[in-house]
């Protein structure tokens, strides 16, 4: 026998089954925000050779911005993936203002 749509049984099994899709749903994209905020919160390590010249170079620069050496080389790279974020205007505007600073230290005479 067929079931009518208007049956309240029918309408009830529908709701029971709606409120458990509603509810895995819901699990589904809290676990998901979850695994996202503890992706962002971990630390990737990458391990870079660098020529003797380059890492002295890198050294001499982290001890000029009384950073360390790691923490200037994250600057750096934080930095240039920001530039590639071309549709950001507060990227390129502190884009700028780096190039505008390195300049004008490297205009001051010696």
């Amino acid at each position: 026998m067929p079931v009518k749509e208007t049956d309240p049984e029918h309408r009830r099994r529908l709701a029971e089954i709606a409120a458990k899709y509603a509810d895995e749903e819901r699990e589904a994209a809290e676990e998901e925000i979850r695994e996202r905020d503890e992706r962002d919160r971990a630390s990737s390590v990458y391990s870079v050779r660098l020529p003797p010249a380059t890492y002295d170079a890198v050294r001499e620069a982290a001890e000029r911005a009384h950073l360390t050496p790691s923490a200037l080389i994250r600057q750096w790279v934080s930095e240039r993936v920001s530039a590639h974020d071309d549709g950001d205007l507060a990227a390129a505007v502190a884009s700028l203002r780096r190039d505008v600073e390195r300049l004008a230290k490297l205009a001051r005479p010696a």
